[in-house]
């Protein structure tokens, strides 16, 4: 590793990431944990800066949030070192003096990430282009994704990283030349940064895109059946049909739109419709009188074919009813002005119902208008009795047909709803395969949670084999050195002692994990509980003499107890036994001062 290979990885530039931080963090309104995901995070550089830099914006804004940063890479190898996060002295010469300080500890491995840092971070294997992403996510930094081949793998993943933020949620690239394309994705935010988000309305991925590991596909809704286009206004039919009725005197009449249905009732029409028992219907067929369904049917079917006027009778009423004959006339309307005259005819007609005041039956006949103006009904000519009666059979004969042609044009229209409801059916089909995607989707999410779980397991596995270690280490310096020696946690609790400090304290096996206060000892432990917060406290050592309950001496000396990772454990207390030394030192000024009293000349 070069000696700006740290700062050179972690920082390559003035990344949109750092300034994104404070915006996210003043945007919080709840204490849910800010989750980051670093794909590609290498040797960790990358991924400890981030942290640092959360750090830092935390404290200067006055908040704190839990965090947790996901570190992810393909190569198992390169994922172990970055979470051992040691480093050379050489890579970290740039490496500001303050930051230095607080974020890193030396040890005989090197120099080491602190805990501080290192425990905001979960470091795991992870291929970006099969596996399951992280969800839920506040920032995904994808700053180590250059070059031709990480610019493909950024494209294909990229509906994978939009299912994996959340609303709020940024996206940074290296640059703009890795920046996303698909703008129903994401938006730029800070484009020359590469830093972008989520569209305002991108609640779920949009139409015709999935993430790779769906295995269905976005469905359109489906469209309502039958439902009114720009093309089917009526408006424009109501208009153009109100003028035929001022030149025609207003007959009696209504306005039948593409689907049967009576958009406008014109005049009297109650002689030849009527509201049917049940709710109520606008459908014309449904409200004509029945003597007038067949000449009705056949004229508008006629109508819509040829796109002409028609008109069908005189049709004699049944007996019973006082009225006159009815010729039916169906006239096609025109909702928008056209100079093509083979365009199709549109599915708007004007159905008039006009009452004979005298005259005999006539023909159906089909009377093409010569443009906008009507045609009249033809005077019936002054007949035989004989011819008037062929009339009127080659006319029941014609009704016949249409009356046949109406039912089989029913039945066509019940094959239509039938086909219809069957489309409706595969789009209902349609959405419970959409509605399994969700689960499939739903699913893939459950797998992300539980590599999630997978991942801070082997955390606590690594940190419980740490312990291990150190507890181990620690159990045989304790048991192999003859001097008085005690571990005190933080709290005052008592953690380990040697045999020496057993004998010489009065410690036994139940004294571990005890207050040191609340043992019976030979010492006094009211002074030494002080001694033992005051080292804790300043982390200055301590050293005196203490004396115990039966006037018996000991040198006592305390210091403060790191682990190797720079935290703090508790204290140490190593007590020597002065007594002896006391004695000897009693006897040897007895015998000076007995010298010093025998006169000179007198013999030993």
């Amino acid at each position: 590793m070069s000696t700006t290979s740290f700062v050179q990885a972690a920082h390559p530039r003035e990344t949109g990431a750092i300034r994104m931080f404070p915006a996210i963090l003043r945007n919080r309104v709840h204490d849910t944990p800010l989750r980051v995901w670093v794909p590609a995070c290498g040797t960790g550089e990358r991924v400890y800066a981030l942290a640092m830099d959360l750090v830092e914006s935390m404290e200067k804004l006055g908040v704190s949030y839990p965090v947790r940063i996901y570190a992810t890479d393909a190569d198992e190898q390169v994922v172990a070192k970055a979470r051992a996060g040691r480093y050379s002295a050489d890579s970290l010469s740039e490496m500001p003096p303050e930051r230095l300080r607080r974020f890193f500890t030396t040890s005989t491995h090197g120099v080491e990430i602190r805990h501080t840092i290192r425990d905001l971070c979960v470091f795991a294997t992870h291929d970006l282009a099969h596996d399951a992403p992280y969800t839920k996510l506040d920032l995904i930094d994808c700053s180590a994704l250059t070059g031709p081949s990480g610019e493909e793998l950024l494209a294909r993943a990229l509906p994978r990283l939009h299912h994996a933020l959340t609303a709020s949620g940024v996206l940074v690239c290296d640059d703009d030349t890795t920046a996303p394309g698909h703008t129903s994705l994401f938006r730029p935010l800070d484009r020359k940064r590469g830093v972008f988000t989520k569209p305002p309305s991108a609640g779920r991925l949009p139409e015709g895109v999935s993430p790779t590991f769906a295995r269905g596909r976005s469905l359109p809704l489906p469209q309502p059946l039958n439902g009114p286009t720009e093309d089917r206004d009526p408006r424009g039919a109501i208009q153009e049909a109100h003028r035929i009725l001022m030149v025609r005197y207003a007959p009696s009449g209504v306005i039948v739109g593409p689907d049967q249905q009576v958009l406008q009732f014109l005049g009297a029409t109650g002689p030849y419709l009527e509201s049917p028992p049940g709710e109520p219907s606008h459908h014309i067929f449904e409200i004509v009188r029945g003597w007038l369904t067949a000449a009705l049917g056949a004229s508008l079917e006629r109508a819509r074919e040829s796109g002409q006027c028609v008109r069908i009778g005189p049709i004699s009423p049944p007996e019973g009813f006082a009225l006159s004959p009815v010729i039916v006339e169906a006239i096609p309307l025109r909702a928008h002005e056209s100079d093509d005259a083979a365009a199709p005819p549109e599915p708007y007609h004007l159905v008039l119902f006009e009452a004979q005041k005298g005259g005999e039956a006539t023909e159906p006949l089909v009377a093409p208008p010569p443009g906008n103006d009507l045609p009249e009904a033809p005077a019936a000519p002054d007949v035989s009795p004989s011819v008037r009666q062929m009339a009127k059979i080659r006319r029941e004969l014609q009704m016949s047909r249409e009356s046949m042609q109406s039912l089989i044009e029913e039945l066509t229209a019940t094959n239509e709803e039938l086909q219809a409801s069957n489309e409706e059916l595969l789009a209902s089909n349609e959405e419970l395969q959409e509605l399994a995607d969700t689960l499939d989707t739903t699913r893939e999410e459950l797998q992300s949670t539980h590599c999630e779980v997978v991942v801070l397991n082997q955390e606590l596995a690594r940190k419980n084999r740490e312990i291990n270690q150190l507890s181990t280490e620690i159990g045989s310096v304790f048991d192999t050195t003859d001097q008085a020696l005690v571990l005190v946690g933080a709290d005052l609790r008592v953690i380990r002692f040697s045999r020496a400090a057993a004998e010489m304290v009065g410690l036994t096996a139940e004294s571990i994990g005890g207050f040191l206060g609340a043992l019976s000892l030979n010492l006094p432990t009211a002074p030494l509980e002080r001694r033992i917060s005051d080292v804790i406290d300043t982390l200055e050592g301590f050293e005196g003499e203490v004396q115990d309950h039966g006037g018996r001496w000991y040198g006592l000396r305390v210091q403060p107890c790191r682990a190797s990772g720079g935290m703090l454990v508790g204290a140490l207390l190593q007590l020597t036994d002065l007594d002896l030394l006391q004695q000897s030192l009693e006897r040897a000024l007895g015998r000076i001062r007995g010298e010093a009293r025998r006169p000179p000349d007198a013999s030993p």
